[in-house]
């Protein structure tokens, strides 16, 4: 369970390592949705069952994307080491939404 740990360092990081102030806005958004789509997703081991994973996994991918692009488009206070960490945060968002399973088993005993 990968995403249980991301919204500690999508909080944590911008102010450790003193990323402008719109790159932490930003990020601490993000570990709120991140937080949200995680303990909300029809897995074994989330606190509500509400969202299909198919959806989770879309919203990974589309932070993943907005991850990706916000640092050249509209975050101009990220920093190299903040640049750095969004590209390499939306890639691997990107990566655990297209290689995730599309089903918990949760979804095929409700199916």
């Amino acid at each position: 369970m990968v995403d249980a740990p991301m919204p500690l360092l999508l909080a944590g990081l911008p102010r450790l390592l003193h990323f402008g102030p719109n790159t932490t806005t930003f990020l601490t958004l993000a570990a709120v949705a991140v937080a949200l789509a995680t303990f909300t997703i029809k897995w074994e081991v989330s606190l509500i069952k509400l969202l299909p994973t198919k959806v989770h996994l879309m919203a990974d991918l589309g932070l993943g994307a907005l991850c990706l692009v916000a640092p050249f488009l509209f975050l101009k206070d990220a920093g190299t080491v903040g640049t750095y960490f969004l590209v390499a945060f939306g890639l691997i968002e990107i990566g655990a939404g297209l290689l995730t399973k599309t089903h918990s088993s949760l979804e095929t005993v409700q199916a």
